[in-house]
């Protein structure tokens, strides 16, 4: 519970005091706060801008107050200014279980202003209406900011912020300062005992009881934990990508809670042990395990029910590795395509891997390859080499393809060339290839792209490319 209003003034001009006793010590205090009558099923939105002694001597302090429904409405404002401190009181009848905002505006109002004069012609004297060829005009107002306020960067600070001025002193063409804004909300309690949104806050949020009625309801339950995890189709890659979430229900003393999957379509997720949609445990904890992808953030939910009282949805998404795209060759190499005197060439094909909605992974995952077919030579080559699939621990989302053509050695027929400009046409040989994310061990994992390697006489392409195939 926060102390008065009343109580935070009187702190705020103890502290100013304090702090007005250092040399250099220019600053306004900005301040907001929000309180809930439930005897008048009111609420106040409190503006402060206080200004330290030192600093009155070149300004005043100034602020504006707005107090916000939670659509985003001004239900009441104002404004005031001070030597020390202006405070601006708004006010609203308050409805059950609404959120309520008010948002205070900093400034400082200069006291002292130049201004700039032109006389025509230049260096005419005097402008007294006798000496009718000269004549003057003011080209602007220039006001004094000798503790640079102006060079602040404004912008949110939260409900409580401390506005230095130790910036460097200019003439500014706005008298009133903008130094930033802070806020402060609160969420009224409900009225009757019912279930609210999805967006139901935690009790904890409410600021006091609303109604005799409010009194004798249960405590609502909540759920806290992560809300994101990762698909690999069945498998689990590293620390850096969770396949299980721990959710934990509030509060921790029931005797019993019963957690059930809420999701939109096809599940994405299920409760360990059992892989079930629903399950009741004595403890206020759970585990959660992928079994599918998100179509959408936030697709899948839970809540659970303590004491015959249901929570508000809980919300998670299921990310997966979806798809691979091929970055250009100055990204990852010097060269896509390279001369290489044992096998004639050594082409490098660069991928960022990607997940469902567009984004690189954030980590290195494991990842493999898998030979979908057989070794198929074209127009009677004897190429041969097919390493065994290979797989690697990236260390980012980024990785290579490196295809080599054949060996001097065999000798090969036909005879493999460095890389020819325009690149040769001629396919040699070609294999499938899957490419698969989450494991080192090949055909494992999620699948992001199906593609042949082809190779020519002075290059290798991955050609053609299915992806997504998850």
């Amino acid at each position: 519970m926060r102390p008065s209003v009343l109580i935070r003034i009187l702190l705020l001009l103890g502290f100013s005091l304090l702090v007005s006793q250092k040399a250099q010590a220019q600053y306004v205090i900005g301040y907001s706060d929000i309180t809930f009558d439930d005897t008048t099923n009111s609420v106040f939105g409190y503006s402060v801008s206080e200004l330290d002694y030192f600093g009155s001597f070149n300004y005043q302090a100034y602020v504006e107050g707005y107090l916000y429904d939670q659509a985003g409405n001004i239900l009441d404002s104002g404004s005031d200014t001070s030597y020390f401190l202006a405070v601006v009181i708004t006010h609203t009848a308050a409805l059950p279980g609404r959120i309520y905002t008010v948002y205070s505006d900093h400034y400082l109002i200069a006291y002292y202003y130049t201004t700039v004069i032109i006389k025509e012609p230049e260096g005419c004297w005097p402008c007294d209406g006798c000496n009718t060829d000269c004549y003057y005009y003011y080209e602007n107002w220039y006001w004094w900011d000798p503790f640079g306020f102006g060079f602040l960067n404004p912008g949110y600070y939260g409900d409580w912020w401390d506005f230095w001025g130790d910036g460097i002193p200019a003439n500014l063409e706005t008298e009133y300062i903008y130094v930033g804004t802070t806020g402060d909300y609160l969420v009224t309690p409900p009225d009757y005992c019912r279930l609210y949104s999805d967006s139901d806050p935690p009790p904890e949020s409410y600021s006091t009881s609303y109604s005799g009625e409010a009194l004798s309801c249960a405590a609502r339950p909540y759920i806290t934990g992560q809300h994101e995890l990762w698909y690999f189709d069945g498998v689990s890659p590293v620390s850096h990508y969770a396949t299980e979430i721990i959710l934990t229900a509030h509060p921790a003393d029931a005797s019993s809670y019963q957690w059930t999957f809420l999701s939109g379509g096809q599940a994405t997720a299920a409760f360990i042990p059992g892989f079930t949609p629903a399950i009741t445990t004595t403890t206020n904890q759970v585990i959660v395990s992928s079994t599918g992808q998100s179509f959408s953030p936030n697709d899948t939910s839970v809540i659970v029910t303590v004491n015959g009282v249901s929570s508000a949805r809980f919300k998670f998404t299921v990310r997966a590795p979806y798809s691979l795209r091929h970055i250009s060759p100055d990204q990852q190499h010097n060269d896509t395509y390279l001369a290489d005197s044992t096998f004639g060439y050594d082409t490098r094909i660069a991928y960022d891997i990607y997940d469902q909605f567009g984004t690189i992974l954030p980590n290195g995952p494991p990842i493999n390859e898998y030979w979908t077919t057989g070794l198929t030579n074209l127009n009677g080559a004897n190429w041969h080499r097919q390493e065994p699939p290979g797989s690697i621990t990236l260390t980012s989302a980024r990785f290579a393809d490196k295809i080599q053509g054949e060996n001097y050695a065999l000798p090969p027929n036909p005879w493999p060339t460095s890389p020819q400009s325009p690149l040769s046409d001629t396919v040699v040989q070609y294999w499938g290839q899957d490419w698969r994310v989450g494991s080192l061990q090949p055909n494992y994992g999620r699948r992001v792209q199906s593609d042949y390697i082809q190779k020519y006489i002075d290059h290798a392409e991955h050609s053609p490319v299915f992806s997504p195939n998850p």
